[in-house]
């Protein structure tokens, strides 16, 4: 499972290298400690003072965790199965952030894995974007998947290993298995709208 989450990232670390993104190198994702996501943190927030009404600038620069697009209670609606606390992984070279949902029952091998690439968290002295690293996985991963899924956020697509959202310059990730299963697919289509609007209620929260 680890090799199959390395194995996403550094496609998206070839697309950046081949898309010209110069100061994007690839990196090795660190399992972190696992976390129960029903219990996580709240995402952090720039600092701002007084009364004043946060700018849209100050909310590009909130730091929200995949386990705040999907936790872990939705993991387990989602998947109709009782999930592990999610385990974290980063890959800080593209400022990607991921948690990694699996059933209780090892012998079903049914997960959900959920990224995100924002702003707040590229490398200093990068030039990328999130909408650039999107557009740049979009045109590389063109025809790796035939499921269908419009709708969802500004902008979406299937394609290696899922699921690929555009929403308020975030880049959402969701993987959930084979998507030439359909029933993959609805996790896919449920999960993707899940995510989109939890990701719109924290920022429609701090606008």
């Amino acid at each position: 499972m680890r090799r199959f989450i390395l194995t996403v990232s550094i496609v998206l670390v070839a697309l950046l290298v081949l898309a010209g993104c110069a100061g994007v190198g690839a990196g090795v994702q660190q399992p972190q400690q696992e976390v129960e996501a029903s219990q996580a943190p709240q995402e952090e927030q720039a600092e701002m003072g007084g009364d004043e009404k946060p700018t849209e600038e100050d909310v590009r620069r909130m730091v929200i965790g995949p386990y705040s697009l999907i936790n872990r209670e939705e993991a387990q609606a989602l998947l109709g199965e009782p999930v592990k606390g999610g385990e974290t992984y980063s890959m800080e070279s593209i400022g990607q952030y991921t948690v990694l949902y699996k059933a209780e029952d090892d012998a079903l091998g049914a997960m959900l894995q959920v990224s995100i690439i924002q702003q707040s968290d590229i490398p200093k002295g990068s030039t990328i974007t999130p909408e650039e690293t999107y557009e740049g996985a979009k045109a590389g991963l063109e025809g790796t998947s035939g499921a269908q899924i419009d709708g969802i956020g500004d902008d979406c697509f299937t394609g290696t290993p899922g699921l690929h959202i555009l929403c308020d310059g975030y880049y959402i990730t969701i993987a959930a298995g084979n998507t030439d299963d359909p029933e993959v697919v609805e996790v896919l289509k449920k999960a993707g709208e899940t995510a989109v609007e939890n990701l719109q209620k924290m920022l429609d929260g701090h606008l």
